[in-house]
């Protein structure tokens, strides 16, 4: 039975995941697509004509999903996990969860449901941004509201960076604009050690899948900017 966890699982595990080495300049990610259910309920977050869906690309220092149209450039102060790192980011996940991927990776990506899609990190781990996709039918997404299931969310969210050593530990809804577009959100801020974390983890839909864009950083400017990296793909 499909679950909404990407929102918290994005902001929970953001920091389960140290970078690796750096990544080449010509790696890119493969993609694989599949046509949504024709009876797609979409609401006011997808478009009317649903694009056919595929797994982002990853050039580098770039990031672009056409079937989300959302796309997110850095400077080399920021790594991209390669396609191998993602997939190894996926299976340690479905591991943790007690589920496993086959050996087709591409293949079997497409019926997970939910999987990293981008994850990018500074050498010292202390920013970060992941996408996370969801994979639903129509039925599961009827009445839908991302405002009330990121309210929902919060309090696990709470208590999960409360276990992971965090103090003073604040949550809330609300939005956050990325390239131009206004996402419910839930925002948490967090204190460890001597220092203060924010992390925002915005939900958005297209089609049957929802998606979740977790952003965080100790460092204010370092946010602002991660933030900001985001435009739109046609």
């Amino acid at each position: 039975m499909k679950k909404l966890l990407a929102l918290l699982l994005c902001l929970a595990l953001v920091l389960s995941f140290a970078a690796c080495s750096p990544v080449s300049n010509d790696s890119i990610r493969g993609s694989v697509t599949q046509k949504p259910s024709a009876d797609a309920d979409n609401d006011d977050t997808a478009d009317e004509e649903t694009p056919e869906f595929s797994i982002g690309v990853n050039t580098g220092n770039k990031w672009e999903n056409s079937y989300l149209g959302l796309g997110c450039k850095l400077s080399d102060e920021f790594t991209f996990y390669d396609d191998d790192e993602i997939e190894e980011l996926n299976r340690n996940t479905m591991q943790s969860l007690g589920e496993s991927l086959g050996d087709d990776y591409l293949e079997s990506i497409k019926d997970l449901d939910f999987f990293y899609d981008m994850y990018v990190t500074t050498e010292d781990a202390s920013s970060t941004i992941n996408v996370m996709i969801e994979n639903h039918t129509a039925s599961e997404l009827i009445g839908f509201d991302a405002k009330k299931s990121i309210e929902k969310t919060l309090p696990n969210l709470k208590s999960s960076y409360e276990g992971m050593g965090y103090t003073n530990v604040q949550v809330s809804a609300t939005t956050l604009t990325l390239a131009g577009k206004t996402f419910q959100a839930a925002k948490l801020t967090a204190d460890f050690q001597s220092l203060t974390a924010t992390a925002y983890s915005a939900m958005g839909r297209v089609g049957n899948h929802l998606y979740s864009i977790a952003i965080f950083s100790f460092d204010p400017e370092k946010l602002q900017e991660l933030i900001d990296s985001f435009y739109v793909v046609d």
